[in-house]
C-alpha cells in the first residue's frame, strides 16, 4: 500500500531536522517552515479543530436545550394534571354542596308541607268534633 506524501511534509521534517542538530539551526527551521506553509496549514488545522470543538459544543448546547424543554415539558405536564384533578376537586365540591343544599330545601319544603297538611287535620278534626 503506498502511500502519497505531500511535498510540503518533506520541508516539515527538514524543520525538525534542522532544530534537531547538536547545535539547533532556529532560523533554519524557520525558513523551511515557512516555505512549507506550515502557518497556513497549522492555521488551517486549529480552524477545524476549533469547528469541530464549536459543532460539538453547539451539539450539546441543542441537547441539552432538548432535554431542558423534556424536563419543562413533564413539570408543565404534572403541574396541569395537579389543576386538573384540583379542578375536578372542586366542581365536586360545589356539586355535592350544591346537592346539600337541595335537598336541605326540599327537606324544608317537605316540613312546611307537612306543618301545613298536620294544621289542615287538626282544623278539619275540630270542625267535625263540634
Amino acid at each position: 500500500m503506498s502511500s502519497t506524501i505531500d511535498p510540503r511534509d518533506y520541508t516539515i521534517i527538514r524543520a525538525l531536522g534542522a532544530l534537531s542538530l547538536n547545535v539547533p539551526n532556529v532560523e533554519l527551521a524557520r525558513a523551511f517552515l515557512s516555505d512549507s506553509g506550515a502557518g497556513e496549514r497549522i492555521h488551517a488545522a486549529v480552524e477545524v479543530v476549533n469547528h469541530s470543538r464549536a459543532k460539538r459544543d453547539a451539539q450539546i448546547a441543542w441537547q441539552t436545550a432538548y432535554e431542558i424543554r423534556d424536563r419543562m415539558s413533564r413539570v408543565l405536564d404534572r403541574q396541569l394534571d395537579e389543576k386538573a384533578l384540583e379542578l375536578i376537586e372542586d366542581i365536586a365540591a360545589e356539586y355535592s354542596m350544591a346537592h346539600h343544599q337541595n335537598e336541605d330545601r326540599q327537606n324544608s319544603s317537605h316540613d312546611k308541607d307537612d306543618g301545613r297538611h298536620i294544621e289542615q287535620k287538626l282544623a278539619h278534626s275540630s270542625q267535625g268534633v263540634t
